[in-house]
C-alpha cells in the first residue's frame, strides 16, 4: 500500500506541475478568461484521476534483456524447524503509521477551518439581514466594513463603508452579480475541497490562486463592456488594501497586487487571444500522459520469457531441484560474529538476501554479487560476514549441468520484488534463527528456522 501511496502522489504531481508550467508560461497572459477557467479546473481533475487509471507502463529509453535460463514452474522448499522454541521477531516501528496520523490529523484541521468559514459568514448573513436584492434575485448584506465587498453561493456582501458614487456602486455590484452568474463559487469549493485532501501539496494554492485571477478577469471584461473601461480602471485604482477574512469569496478588491493586474489586463481586452496558444494543450496532455506512463514499471511480454525458455533452457544442479534445496539448507549457515553483534539477547538474526550465481561452460558456479541484501543486526562486520557465507556456499557447490547455452545466469532474487524486466530463475531466501543459550559459544547456524523458496 505504501508504494501504491507514493507512486500515485509522484504522478498527480507531476501532471500539476506540467499542466501549471503550461499555464503561466503559454496562457496566464491571453484574454481567453473562460478557457483558462476551465483549463485549470480539468488540470486539477487530470491530476487527480489519471493516477487512478490502468494506463500502461512505457519504457523511453528500453534495454534489451540480458539472456537468462526461465524453469517451467515453480518449486517451494518446505520449512524445516528444530525442537526448539522460536522466539517471535520484534517488529521495528513503523513511520509510515506516524505518517498516516499526521496526514489524518492534516485533514481534520483544514477541514474544520474550512466547516468554521461557513459558518461564521452563514452566521453573519443571519444577523445583518438582507437589505436590497440584485437583479438575478441574489441577496445583498452590508458588512458596515466588516468584510470587504465579495460574493458567495448566491450572496453578496457588499462593503458600504466606501466612500463610493452611485454609479460605481453600481459596477460593482455588476461585478459580483457576474461572479454569481457564473457559478465561480463552485470552482473555489473544488480546489478547497482538493486543498483539503491534498493539503501538504502547495501547487494547489498557486491553482487556486491563478483561478481566482482568472475569475476577476471574467467579470471584469463583462463589466467593461457595458462601462468606459477607463473610468472602470479607475474605480480599481484608487481602492485600498483591504483584508480578506473568508478565503472562499470572490472579492472586488484583493490586495494591490491583484488590483493592478486587473488593471494591465483591462488594456488588452481589444486583443484577441492567440488560437495557436490553446491548441497547444493537446501536446502538452500527450506529454503528461507520456509522463505518467514513464513512471510505471514495464510489464515483460508473455512471447519474450517463452521465446526465452526455447532458446536458453535451464543449468540444472545435479540431482534436481530437491538436491539443491538440501544443499541450500544444509551449506547455508548464520555466523557466530552476527549473534555477537545483538543488541539484546532476544534479538533475531535475520538475513534476507539476493545472490547472483553464474555457471560457466564446463558447469563451473561462481559467486556474482548480492542483489540487495538486508541483515539484522545491521552491522558493516555482520554484512562482510554474510558475504562471505554466500560465496563460501557457491564455492562448494558441485559443477552443474550448464544446458544448451554457453553461459546461463541464475539469479536468486527476494521473493518480496516484483515487476522485473526480465524472467529470471531465483531461489527466494528468507533465513532467520536464534541460538540456544548453551551454544552461544560455538553456534554453527544450524539451530534456526529456514524459510527457502524457489519460483520461476
Amino acid at each position: 500500500m505504501n508504494e501504491v501511496l507514493l507512486q500515485y502522489l509522484l504522478e498527480s504531481g507531476a501532471g500539476l506541475v506540467l499542466l501549471y508550467l503550461f499555464f503561466v508560461l503559454v496562457l496566464k497572459r491571453e484574454t481567453c478568461f473562460q478557457f483558462n477557467r476551465f483549463y485549470l479546473l480539468a488540470a486539477i481533475m487530470l491530476a487527480c484521476l489519471l493516477p487512478l487509471s490502468n494506463l500502461p507502463g512505457l519504457s523511453i529509453w528500453p534495454q534489451e534483456p540480458e539472456p537468462v535460463a526461465v524453469f517451467e514452474d515453480a518449486v517451494e522448499m518446505p520449512m524445516v524447524t528444530t525442537a526448539e522454541v522460536m522466539m517471535a521477531p520484534e517488529e521495528s516501528f513503523d513511520y509510515w503509521n506516524l505518517l498516516y496520523v499526521a496526514y489524518g490529523l492534516g485533514v481534520l484541521f483544514f477541514a474544520g477551518r474550512f466547516l468554521v468559514q461557513i459558518i461564521r459568514l452563514r452566521r453573519f448573513a443571519r444577523q445583518e439581514g438582507v437589505s436590497f436584492y440584485l437583479p438575478n434575485r441574489a441577496p445583498v448584506v452590508l458588512t458596515h466594513g466588516q468584510f470587504p465587498t465579495f460574493s458567495f453561493w448566491r450572496w453578496v456582501f457588499f462593503d458600504n463603508s466606501q466612500p463610493l458614487t452611485p454609479e460605481e456602486t453600481e459596477r460593482i455590484l455588476q461585478h459580483e452579480q457576474v461572479h454569481l452568474d457564473q457559478r465561480h463559487t463552485l470552482d473555489v469549493l473544488l480546489v478547497s475541497l482538493a486543498g483539503i485532501v491534498f493539503w501538504f501539496n502547495p501547487l494547489l494554492v498557486l491553482y487556486k490562486k491563478a483561478l481566482e485571477q482568472t475569475h476577476e478577469f471574467i467579470a471584469d471584461a463583462h463589466v467593461a463592456k457595458t462601462s468606459v473601461p477607463a473610468l472602470y480602471s479607475s474605480l480599481l485604482a484608487k481602492q485600498v488594501l483591504r483584508s480578506a477574512d473568508f478565503p472562499m469569496g470572490s472579492y472586488f478588491f484583493l490586495n494591490k497586487s491583484l488590483t493592478l493586474t486587473r488593471i494591465k489586463m483591462m488594456k488588452r481586452l481589444h486583443e484577441s487571444p492567440k488560437i495557436s496558444r490553446m491548441l497547444m494543450v493537446i501536446p502538452v496532455l500527450i506529454l503528461v500522459l507520456v509522463a505518467v506512463a514513464a513512471m510505471r514499471p514495464v510489464p515483460v511480454p508473455e512471447s519474450s520469457a517463452a521465446t526465452a525458455k526455447v532458446q536458453n533452457g535451464p543449468a540444472q544442479f545435479p540431482g534436481g531441484r530437491e538436491a539443491l534445496n538440501a544443499y541450500v539448507k544444509n551449506h547455508l549457515v548464520l555466523p557466530q560474529i552476527a549473534f555477537e553483534k545483538r543488541k539484546n539477547q532476544n534479538d533475531f538474526v535475520e538475513v534476507k538476501g539476493s545472490i547472483e550465481v553464474k555457471i560457466g561452460t564446463d558447469g563451473t558456479p561462481r559467486y556474482g554479487k548480492n542483489l540487495g541484501l538486508e541483515v539484522r543486526p545491521n552491522d558493516p562486520e555482520v554484512v562482510k560476514a554474510i558475504h562471505a557465507q554466500f560465496a563460501q556456499m557457491v564455492s562448494q557447490m558441485p559443477k552443474w549441468d550448464p544446458g544448451p547455452e554457453r553461459r546461463q545466469i541464475h539469479r536468486v532474487q527476494r521473493n518480496h520484488l516484483g515487476g522485473q524486466r526480465e524472467r529470471k530463475f531465483p531461489v527466494l531466501l528468507r533465513v532467520s534463527g536464534q541460538p540456544a543459550a548453551e551454544d552461544l559459544g560455538h553456534f554453527k547456524g544450524r539451530r534456526c528456522q529456514w524459510f527457502c523458496r524457489q519460483t520461476s
